[in-house]
C-alpha cells in the first residue's frame, strides 16, 4: 500500500502509473508549496483519485514507476485483487 496524507491507497485501487508531469496539478508552476520538477514527478492513477508524487531525481522516479508497474502486471497475471 502507498501512504499519503489523508489515508491509504490500496494496490487494488491502482489502475496505472505514469512518469512525468501528466496531471494538471503537476503541470502547475506551484504545487503544494513547492515548484515541482517535471522530470522528477510521476502519477499513480486509481479508480477514484490520482496521487501525484515527486522524487529527488529522475532515476529514483524511474525506479518507483518501474516497480509499481511490475506490481500491477503481477497483480493482473496472478488475478489478485
Amino acid at each position: 500500500m502507498i501512504f499519503e496524507h489523508t489515508g491509504t491507497l490500496q494496490l487494488s485501487e491502482i489502475t496505472s502509473v505514469e512518469a512525468g508531469p501528466v496531471t494538471p496539478a503537476l503541470r502547475r508552476r506551484f504545487f503544494m508549496g513547492t515548484n515541482p520538477k517535471g522530470k522528477h514527478c510521476f502519477a499513480v492513477h486509481a479508480r477514484t483519485r490520482t496521487l501525484d508524487l515527486e522524487c529527488q531525481n529522475e532515476e529514483q522516479r524511474d525506479e518507483w514507476v518501474e516497480m509499481l508497474t511490475v506490481l500491477l502486471k503481477y497483480r493482473k497475471t496472478a488475478n489478485l485483487q
